[in-house]
């Protein structure tokens, strides 16, 4: 079944990435400056930070530099190998949002200069209320866990994630649910995480990762619909074109 493109009312939508990681010509510690000098009449606001990563045996911790836009809403990350381009909450419409990597994403190239893409990914954090919840039965989701009978209790709580492989679309889906959830402002409901990405493309184009991306996002959203309940989707307020009741 493919879904109709439809606008939310109430978009759930808390954080949409575009991620690279790369290895590129350009020295690392001369990318930050050169990048933000490209990118400060969109993004004026600059700062830096530390980030966590854990890999298979170790906990590794780099440096990040950021570069906001005025309203903070909008932001460009860059590290050791990895370029992100962040939208915090929702965007409208998926071409606003590829115009927005696009721009960035020239800017990277021009700077860096990349050799070699070693990963690849979009990702969309959503994150739907309680109250909405509530208004659709109690059930936002159509995804399932069967858990040993006879044992256990009641849960009180559950989190899950799923790997699924898509050669046509070129990528993977990691799906995750978390039911309830609590955001650190202190908001609870439930978690839904779609992450789809490449590792080692075999293309380095910018051309060609905003094609992926676009292919991607189109997958992204199927798979958002089909993870919903009918009810919790309603509770989200589409907007239907006339004709569509």
């Amino acid at each position: 079944m493919t879904y109709p493109r439809e606008q939310l009312a109430k978009p759930p939508l808390i954080e949409a990435i575009f991620e690279v990681r790369a290895a590129y010509r350009t020295s690392q510690a001369l990318v930050p400056g050169a990048l933000y000098e490209r990118l400060k009449t969109q993004f004026p606001k600059a700062d830096s930070g530390t980030a966590l990563e854990l890999g298979p045996s170790m906990m590794s911790q780099y440096a990040v530099h950021r570069f906001l836009a005025a309203d903070g809403t909008k932001l460009v990350q860059c590290g050791p190998d990895l370029f992100t381009v962040n939208v915090l909450g929702d965007y409208g419409e998926f071409p606003s949002f590829a115009r927005l990597i696009g721009d960035a994403l020239s800017g990277f190239y021009a700077v860096a200069e990349p050799t070699k893409l070693r990963r690849l990914a979009i990702r969309y954090i959503n994150f739907l209320p309680a109250d909405a919840i509530k208004a659709a039965g109690g059930h936002p989701l159509t995804l399932t866990a069967t858990f040993p009978r006879g044992v256990l209790p009641e849960g009180e709580e559950t989190a899950m994630r799923g790997v699924f492989r898509f050669p046509k679309e070129n990528g993977v889906l990691g799906l995750a649910g978390a039911h309830p959830h609590r955001l650190a402002d202190g908001r609870t409901g439930c978690l839904l995480d779609l992450d789809f990405f490449i590792e080692d493309p075999p293309f380095l184009a910018p051309e060609d990762c905003l094609s992926w991306a676009s292919v991607a996002h189109d997958l992204i959203y199927q798979v958002f619909r089909s993870s919903l309940t009918t009810e919790m989707y309603e509770q989200l307020g589409p907007i239907r074109s006339k004709g569509r009741g």
